[in-house]
């Protein structure tokens, strides 16, 4: 057998072959990266969604369990918008009754990105924090009906820092009736 009938690859060949194979290798590995990357970053915001969303049904909680009447709709927020107190029937008469029930508070605190939550204003020291340092801003505004309150929270992993791909943000709104309206 001769050595020109044996069939073997050319360093051009080879050299071919191997730049072929890494380019494939980082495409798929840029594909790799790319995925783990959105995949953080849904679930960064799925986490900021789900602690926003409790915060939001504990606010909800507190407001449909208010009580007020025609000329008190139960609930009084403050001129910036970033505190709310609701009117509690704590002895469950239908009716508030200033010395006999509570009053609730929540207020969020831009400083250190949190809402307070303050089950009876009248207790000093049952604050209890109900949100993590990520509430980048609260409001709570009058609805459009006398006993209605909407909530808006925007929230993002860094509070301190803009929207990004890396800093995903999520706005929450909701519209809050409170439950019960006394004629009283």
């Amino acid at each position: 057998m001769s050595l020109k009938n044996k069939r073997s690859f050319t360093l051009m060949e080879i050299l071919v072959a191997l730049t072929l194979t890494g380019v494939i290798v980082l495409a798929v590995a840029s594909v790799d990266v790319t995925s783990r990357r959105f995949l953080k970053a849904a679930q960064d915001k799925s986490r900021i969604y789900d602690e926003v969303k409790i915060v939001t049904e504990h606010i909800a909680k507190s407001l449909q369990s208010g009580i007020g009447d025609i000329l008190n709709p139960g609930f009084s927020i403050s001129a910036g918008g970033g505190t709310i107190e609701i009117n509690q029937d704590s002895n469950y008469d239908g009716r508030f009754e200033p010395l006999l029930d509570t009053i609730t508070r929540y207020t969020y605190r831009p400083p250190t990105y949190d809402i307070v939550y303050d089950p009876d204003i009248s207790v000093a020291g049952d604050e209890e924090v109900i949100s993590k340092q990520m509430i980048a801003n609260c409001n709570f505004a009058a609805g459009a009906a006398l006993n209605e309150v909407a909530l808006s929270i925007t929230s993002r992993k860094d509070p301190t820092l803009a929207a990004s791909s890396d800093n995903p943000e999520t706005i929450l709104t909701s519209s809050i009736v409170l439950r019960e309206m006394s004629l009283n």
